[in-house]
């Protein structure tokens, strides 16, 4: 099994792993808006973020302070985990309480179209 296949499979298994998760804007979250342009992914373990949205997530988000041991990444995405993280567990909190309007259907494309909104794959 070379790199890429390795990267593949590895995104195969989180995204197996996100089936049931629902996707929220950051500020759904209490989260900066700058966190993430496309939906982050929330279950009852874990928030998880695609890779290329991981940096401002530390950085806007606060996450830089979780520790490694609750931080996974796995192909394309990275996953927090809440066990013992307030940080994490903080957000999957606030997401169980905000009313369905906030729950994004679909899935999007970790890059923006020519006005900065996310692209939904289809």
């Amino acid at each position: 099994m070379n790199k890429d296949q390795l990267h593949d499979r590895l995104t195969e298994l989180a995204e197996e792993a996100l089936e049931g998760a629902q996707s929220f804007k950051p500020e759904a979250l209490g989260l900066d808006t700058r966190c993430s342009y496309i939906p982050m992914q929330v279950t009852a373990e874990c928030v998880a973020v695609h890779a290329s949205y991981d940096r401002s997530t530390q950085y806007y988000g606060g996450f830089e302070y979780i520790d490694k041991a609750n931080r996974t990444e796995c192909g394309n995405w990275v996953l927090y985990f809440a066990e013992d993280c307030d940080r994490v567990q903080t957000c999957i909190d606030t997401a169980l309480d905000v009313d369905d309007s906030e729950v994004i259907d679909g899935e999007y494309s970790p890059d923006l179209d020519e006005n900065g909104n996310p692209i939904p794959l289809d």
